[in-house]
């Protein structure tokens, strides 16, 4: 609770509803990443994909971040993960 604080405390508020979009589960796997662009990227990729929370840790774990930041054609990367032809 302590690092989901630290983490979030910008937006938690009157209404943590309005500002924190995903489950309690999905913030419990994204406090576990260091970088915070790395974090802040997986939940809006998250919130926008509507991930499950076994979606995300499959995405985290098989290094969907770096894949991307490496990847000349980002958007055929994005295109093949969204049909699930590349994991």
């Amino acid at each position: 609770m302590r690092l989901f604080y630290k983490i979030y405390k910008n937006k938690i508020g009157q209404s943590v509803t309005d500002e924190l979009k995903l489950s309690w589960t999905h913030y419990c796997e994204l406090i576990k990443i260091v970088d915070p662009i790395k974090r802040i990227y997986f939940e809006k990729y998250a919130i926008n994909e509507n991930l499950s929370v076994r979606d995300l840790k499959r995405q985290i774990y098989s290094l969907h971040y770096e894949r991307l930041l490496l990847s000349k054609d980002k958007t055929k990367l994005l295109e093949l993960e969204k049909h699930g032809k590349f994991n």
